[in-house]
């Protein structure tokens, strides 16, 4: 460990924990005066260090460093190795996610497993059919996460399901003109 001072105003103590939390200078362990110090931290454990100014220590010039037990070297490399391995599947998962949220509308499609049968309709006026798709692109984009945008084709059927019975009304009306500009309107 490497400090570095005004020679002359300042100093630093290594000390003991009840010394560090009074800031007293009056008990060092070690007291460096030179303007540079190098301390060695040969054991584990709390290392306690102040500024040699009382003013100094009281406004904050302190320090505690804690040096960790040496640890069993096997058992080292392979915790290190395990990390990095749990660290990937992270990493896979965002390339994952888009195929895990596509699921997830799909899980979600079942509790709209009314809305699908409705798509059934819409599906026989392919007119309407192509709005949805237009609208698609601008629905991923009202949908909260942007994973699903890459998964437009997925979303397509949960938005045009929602959008259906709305759509299926407009064959109904025979006007499917007005029909576009109002889904786009929503959006």
């Amino acid at each position: 460990l490497y400090f570095k001072y005004a020679k002359g105003s300042d100093s630093v103590q290594r000390v003991m924990k009840a010394d560090f939390d009074g800031c007293n200078i009056r008990n060092p362990l070690q007291n460096f005066v030179n303007g540079e110090a190098e301390v060695t931290l040969n054991r584990s454990g709390p290392f306690y260090f102040i500024s040699g100014n009382q003013d100094h220590c009281i406004k904050g010039q302190k320090l505690i460093v804690v040096v960790l037990a040496v640890r069993n070297n096997p058992t080292v490399p392979i915790s290190p190795a395990k990390p990095p391995s749990t660290a990937q599947p992270p990493k896979s998962p965002s390339p994952v996610s888009p195929v895990a949220p596509a699921k997830a509308p799909s899980t979600a499609q079942p509790p709209k497993s009314s809305s699908p049968v409705s798509p059934i309709a819409p599906a026989k006026a392919p007119s309407t059919a192509q709005p949805p798709k237009s609208v698609s692109p601008i629905a991923p984009a009202t949908v909260p996460s942007t994973v699903q945008p890459p998964k437009s084709s997925s979303p397509v059927s949960p938005v045009a399901p929602a959008k259906a019975p709305s759509s299926a009304q407009s064959p109904k009306s025979s006007v499917s003109p007005t029909q576009p500009p109002k889904s786009s309107s929503p959006v």
